[in-house]
């Protein structure tokens, strides 16, 4: 079972953007500090929401009278701004051991097909952009 292509460009610009705007502090810094940006996403994801704020942004961002997606059909473009804005979420650490326990038990069920099933392909793509998230941190430091 193949992916659209919809789906590519989505994960292509969530995994582009995921940590655009970062300027060095945690999550939990700004909530502690009560900056801006937690007030503003009410302490939950913080630079999450933000990273996929300014993404979805990024891609409206009218220059010279057009918007990276315009060429998608309305209900295509409702798609990929959703799974973008998942899948940004989704690298936010600190849920990371809840929701890879419940990846794994909902792995183990019979009924698992991230193929047909569409919250599964969800779940299944949420997975691999978080381990791609962490796993970068384990390159040698000259690749970075």
């Amino acid at each position: 079972c193949e992916l659209p292509e919809a789906c590519f460009a989505a994960m292509l610009l969530a995994a582009c953007g995921h940590d655009v705007g970062h300027f060095g502090r945690t999550n939990m810094f700004l909530v502690t500090r009560r900056h801006e940006l937690a007030i503003t996403y009410n302490d939950r994801s913080v630079l999450e929401s933000m990273h996929a704020s300014c993404t979805i942004r990024l891609t409206e961002d009218v220059k010279d009278g057009a918007k990276l997606l315009q060429q998608l059909p309305a209900e295509q473009v409702t798609k990929c701004r959703q799974l973008i804005v998942t899948l940004i979420l989704a690298t936010d650490t600190q849920k990371h051991l809840d929701e890879l326990a419940s990846f794994r038990v909902r792995l183990g069920a019979d009924t698992f097909d991230p193929f047909a099933d569409a919250n599964d392909q969800q779940a299944t793509l949420c997975m691999l952009f978080r381990a791609a998230d962490i796993g970068h941190s384990a390159k040698a430091w000259e690749m970075h």
